[in-house]
């Protein structure tokens, strides 16, 4: 076995680690308790029936997690372990991209990245939809870069399967399946190919409007509840440090001018090729982000950490590949060794802190002890 598969495999068991680990630290969350309760508790049949009235996604994590709690139970580690396994998975992914973008030293730190980032732990310990969500657009973006300079039709049809599974998990996987499918169409040749993959689809994407129009209820309009302003720098600012935030604004300010330097220093000494490699990921990274901002400035609130958390690979990707160049060399590691560092530093704290964790509704039943003639019920202000 290589190194770098060495590297990979060690990355991947620590990422691993992290996920499983604390688990069971946690009670589940308000929207966790919708998903083991309404949606999961129920026969296959009623779980489908559910989806329209209960949630705010299409149906594919659901119909995953259905069959796998039937073996490993409704408990916090029974339903969560199919998230954690998710999200170990997106490690060697975002290798994968990354290598096929920039080299294996950009796979290397990507998947250090994605390996320890607070927010894809977070969501890999979530049951919900979110960790598929991410796996699955870095699987698109994979099979999009194999796709664009293959000439065959086999990884085409890898990059439709992917996108079609990523829209079937999270209606915000169109803000990357669709410049993926606009480049694709505009940079192959001959062009047909490319153009049938993307009809294939965009048919899936049109079949699922029904669904998206019944569960436009208003069940999402909580979003308006925080500001446009609150709700962008929370996207920002969680992709490094998770739902949770335990660092101060001048621990992030150092860590980001880090590797801000890094990146820049690495990029200017890079070739046009690796500029360009860091450039789309990070692009498509930063459209991701852009075009909800822009619905959201102009016809209704769809912005929040959760929803584009699909994003954060893509960036880690792009961070890889300018810290990866030749010419950012050991600046390039030391500042990717940092970034670990400090999402592990923030992981100890999350794990260590209960205010920095979800709310112990767990805790709170345990202290009111066996329910008596008079038993009291809390529920969220939903």
């Amino acid at each position: 076995m290589s190194r770098s598969a060495l590297a990979l495999a060690g990355l991947t068991l620590l990422g691993a680690a992290l996920r499983f680990a604390t688990l069971d630290l946690q009670s589940f969350d308000f929207d966790e308790a919708i998903t083991v309760g309404p949606v999961l508790g129920g026969s296959f049949d009623a779980m489908l029936d559910a989806i329209p009235t209960t949630e705010s996604t299409p149906p594919l994590f659901y119909v995953l997690a259905w069959p796998w709690t039937q073996l490993f139970g409704l408990g916090e580690v029974g339903v969560r372990s199919l998230s954690a396994v998710l999200g170990t998975a997106l490690i060697p992914v975002a290798y994968g991209a990354a290598r096929e973008l920039a080299g294996r030293r950009a796979g290397l730190i990507a998947a250090a990245l994605v390996a320890v980032n607070p927010q894809l732990i977070f969501y890999s310990q979530e049951a919900r939809a979110y960790s598929l969500l991410a796996l699955l657009a870095a699987l698109s973006f994979w099979a999009f870069l194999v796709a664009r300079r293959d000439t065959g039709t086999r990884s085409l049809v890898l990059w439709a399967l992917a996108s079609v599974a990523a829209l079937l998990t999270h209606y915000f996987a169109a803000f990357v399946v669709v410049p993926e499918a606009i480049l694709l169409v505009a940079l192959r040749r001959p062009r047909l190919p490319a153009a049938l993959a993307t009809v294939a689809v965009g048919a899936v994407g049109a079949a699922l409007v029904p669904l998206a129009s019944r569960q436009s209820d208003g069940r999402t309009d909580w979003i308006s509840d925080f500001s446009l302003s609150e709700r962008l720098r929370g996207a920002i600012k969680s992709s490094l440090t998770g739902e949770y935030d335990p660092t101060s604004n001048w621990q992030l300010g150092l860590i980001g001018l880090v590797v801000i330097v890094a990146l820049v220093i690495g990029l200017r000494r890079a070739g046009t090729r690796e500029r360009r490699a860091a450039g789309l990921a990070l692009g498509l990274g930063a459209l991701g982000i852009a075009v909800p901002l822009l619905i959201d400035l102009t016809a209704r609130e769809l912005l929040t950490s959760k929803n584009v958390i699909f994003t954060i690979p893509l960036f880690a990707i792009g961070v890889a590949a300018g810290l990866g160049t030749r010419g950012a060399g050991r600046v390039g590691l030391a500042a990717a060794g940092l970034l670990c560092a400090a999402c592990l530093a923030i992981l100890a704290a999350t794990w260590t802190e209960p205010r920095l964790q979800r709310p112990d509704y767990r805790g709170i039943a345990e202290t009111r002890g066996r329910p008596g003639p008079e038993v009291g019920v809390l529920t969220p202000y939903l």
